[in-house]
């Protein structure tokens, strides 16, 4: 991949991060063992961000899909690795639907959470799912992710080796703490964007053929 694209690769993993960021800490739905009563309190007093903060995730699920398609080809180039890269943007996939469901509780709970004729358990309800299997669904596929992609790192020159087995250990982590799980992947992301600004295409010296020697 040309520098100038890797680049580009890289700003699209900072922009992923920056909306990541701005729809965790703009709004923090209650806890699932909330009462009935606090749910709708606090979807009712804020429907407007819950809606902003909706788009927000929408936006960074576009972005997300396209950073983790690009990904997948800058490590695919690497012969061997296709299927690896391949599986560990299936879990990227995994991980975008379960936001991608996120941003429908969230305009759900948007369009009713000031609705006096909505009752309060329809809101828990919501509620739950918004926390429960979202959380699920990103989970399962972040460990997909960071392990599949983690692995395919180490075989490729595209990223420094000890970035994959970061991935790796973040994604062994994440089994054993699945609400650790998108953090991890966030700071991995991060720490790859970066690393894709600031360096140049890894230069790969070409192994010569013995007919080429002769």
């Amino acid at each position: 991949m040309r520098p100038d694209l890797r680049r580009n690769l890289g700003l699209g993993g900072l922009l992923f991060i920056a909306l990541f960021l701005v729809s965790t800490f703009s709004f923090s739905s209650p806890s699932s063992d909330a009462s009935p009563a606090t749910v709708a309190k606090k979807y009712a007093a804020h429907t407007g961000l819950v809606g902003v903060d909706a788009w927000v995730v929408v936006l960074a699920v576009a972005v997300g899909i396209a950073f983790f398609w690009y990904l997948r080809d800058l490590l695919a180039d690497t012969p061997g690795v296709q299927r690896l890269a391949t599986v560990g943007f299936a879990g990227a996939l995994i991980f975008a639907a379960a936001g991608g469901v996120s941003a429908g509780l969230y305009f759900a709970l948007s369009d009713v959470g000031n609705n006096h004729a909505t009752s309060q358990v329809t809101l828990q309800t919501l509620n739950l799912f918004e926390n429960d299997v979202q959380s699920v669904m990103a989970a399962g596929g972040v460990v997909v992710f960071l392990i599949a992609t983690g692995i395919a790192v180490t075989r490729s020159p595209a990223l420094p080796n000890w970035l994959g087995w970061l991935a790796v250990v973040l994604g062994v982590a994440s089994i054993a703490l699945p609400f650790a799980s998108e953090p991890g992947a966030a700071i991995w992301v991060l720490i790859s964007s970066i690393v894709l600004v600031a360096t140049r295409t890894p230069s790969v010296v070409p192994t010569q053929t013995p007919a080429a020697v002769a």
